[in-house]
């Protein structure tokens, strides 16, 4: 009923990149519903009434013309072990509801893992997040994500990170990572050693 969503971060009542927020859904409307007018996140979470909580994962499900909001208190999770899952047909350039596919090569990870995946050889993202790399002068983000987070689109606009296509052969030349999105901060996300990527490359 709807196909798609936009997960915003809520931080002591007020919410937090709305603007790269409605670039997307614009976008999405653009390709999927032309003609119709996007919906105004701005007005309409204006008029709810969010969790008392520090940090809440406000979830905006939405379809050409309805939407449903739904809300929960939202902490950091931190994993204790990454491995590069390759999968060459793989696409996500839209913010689907159905996310079958990466919750599949999830899957083949335990629970306190996180996949990153890979598309011939080039690192693109997490399951849930775009990745950030230091190579101990500059933050850098792969130019071909699965999908064009907010958090990495206002970092990019401030200068905090860089684009570069990043191959698998390449990690070995960085000394930590972070995984950002809209609800994990450049300052939040905790700082993982490089050497926590398992290097072995699994095949779909």
């Amino acid at each position: 009923m709807y196909p798609f969503f936009e997960s915003i971060a809520v931080i002591s009542g007020q919410t937090r990149n709305l603007f790269y927020h409605q670039k997307r859904m614009d976008k999405t409307f653009k390709h999927y519903y032309p003609g119709s007018e996007s919906h105004h996140l701005d007005y309409l979470l204006s008029k709810i009434k969010f969790l008392d909580a520090p940090m809440v994962k406000c979830k905006f499900s939405y379809n050409e013309t309805a939407y449903k909001i739904y809300q929960i208190k939202y902490q950091i999770k931190k994993y204790h072990a990454f491995y590069l899952l390759e999968d060459n047909s793989i696409s996500y350039a839209y913010k689907f509801t159905d996310r079958t596919a990466i919750e599949n090569l999830q899957s083949k990870v335990s629970s306190d893992s996180q996949v990153i995946i890979t598309i011939q050889n080039r690192i693109t993202d997490s399951s849930f997040s775009n990745i950030i790399f230091f190579d101990g002068y500059r933050w850098l983000t792969p130019a071909n994500p699965l999908l064009p987070g907010t958090m990495r689109a206002s970092l990019l606009a401030e200068w905090r990170i860089h684009e570069e296509s990043i191959q698998t052969s390449h990690l070995a030349m960085f000394k930590s990572f972070k995984l950002i999105n809209a609800l994990n901060t450049f300052e939040d996300s905790p700082e993982y050693p490089i050497e926590l990527i398992n290097p072995t490359l699994i095949k779909t």
